[in-house]
């Protein structure tokens, strides 16, 4: 199944992990172009701590030399046809304020919402999330509409969430809730933790590796915990053991706790 629309939160998602080149994004590489490959529209949000209309223009220079809202040809991402963009950040003309969007759909769209509504199966495909390719090509996870709406339904009864309650989900915007992991934490349930390995003859700090994070990812990614160790526990097919790592992690905090105590 190809994804026909993109958000920037989703796009953020992909390109996570991934190194920072000379011009200062972190965005410009294989596993951030690869979902672009496939879509016809793109929406970006304009926000302050990612910039991702600069990556856009990175990443296809010759967006800028497009005038007026017209049909993109884009050497590298052929199918992009359109990019919206939320907000009221400078961009390039071609790219379409989302204002602008809503304001172009007349009364013959607006009577048709309630039609399309109704023609909506419960079980066709709504979200197509990317992952970051840490540990190989970026891989589509496709959700459907009963995905989605049960994964929040089974959530907030876990939770016996009401009507009067109010809830704050500090987790990325391109993310379901409830799909962030990491370690137990006392104050806030869990903390992100990361393990790294170096490269040979290479050194870094936790500090450093913490302000290369600033402004690359999501806030609530970047890791308090991080380890350096020589290797990773591997599964039989080469993708890291992420549950050996936190109970080697839950063991290393509670030692650290009780001699603290």
């Amino acid at each position: 199944m190809i994804s026909k629309s993109f958000t920037s939160p989703q796009f953020h998602s992909s390109a996570n992990d991934q190194q920072r080149p000379q011009n200062g994004l972190s965005y410009v590489s294989g596993a951030t172009q690869y979902p672009l490959r496939f879509i016809t529209i793109l929406t970006l949000l304009d926000e302050e701590s990612s910039d991702y209309v600069a990556m856009v223009k990175e990443l296809a220079p010759e967006i800028n030399r497009h005038s007026g809202h017209k049909r993109l040809q884009l050497a590298r991402f052929p199918h992009l046809e359109q990019v919206i963009v939320i907000g009221e950040g400078e961009k390039p003309a071609v790219m379409m304020a989302f204002k602008k969007l809503i304001n172009i759909a007349g009364p013959a769209q607006q009577s048709r919402l309630n039609d399309i509504s109704k023609s909506l199966d419960p079980d066709e495909a709504i979200n197509i999330q990317f992952t970051s390719g840490a540990t190989g090509a970026p891989k589509g996870a496709t959700l459907t509409h009963f995905n989605i709406v049960n994964n929040a339904r089974y959530t907030a009864e876990a939770i016996r969430l009401t009507e009067k309650d109010k809830l704050v989900i500090p987790v990325p915007r391109y993310h379901c809730f409830g799909m962030v992991i990491g370690v137990p934490d006392a104050k806030y349930g869990e903390e992100v933790c990361a393990w790294i390995v170096l490269k040979p003859g290479q050194s870094a700090s936790a500090e450093e590796i913490q302000s290369h994070c600033q402004g690359q990812i999501a806030h609530c990614k970047i890791p308090r915990i991080i380890r350096f160790v020589p290797e990773l526990p591997l599964t039989a097919t080469g993708k890291p053991q992420k549950f050996t790592m936190r109970d080697k992690m839950i063991q290393e905090l509670w030692l650290a706790q009780v001699r603290s105590a």
